[in-house]
């Protein structure tokens, strides 16, 4: 595997370019991944668990997004990413 670079000090975060339909979970539930340099997403892993249901479907529905790669130097690089789906209100 390729370095994974964190974002900041010359890498910019990657940005989501298509998403899939997310359930509002019922409690915040945060995932922690890799942005590859293709713009896929790897390795996602539930760093802040909600109810049971909701990871999973939070997961499920993830696995689907596709992003426009992390930057080091104007060249895609795979980046350590965090997404946050917040609670249903």
């Amino acid at each position: 595997r390729a370095q994974v670079y964190s974002p900041g000090n010359g890498v910019t975060p990657p940005r989501v370019v298509r998403s899939a339909p997310m359930p509002r979970p019922a409690s915040p539930v945060i995932i922690e991944c890799v942005i590859e340099a293709d713009g896929t997403l790897a390795a996602p892993k539930v760093v802040r668990s909600g109810e049971p249901g909701d990871d999973q479907a939070v997961l499920e529905s993830v696995t689907q997004w596709r992003f426009k790669a992390g930057t080091k130097d104007g060249t895609p690089v795979a980046v350590r990413f965090y997404l946050s789906f917040p609670r249903s209100r």
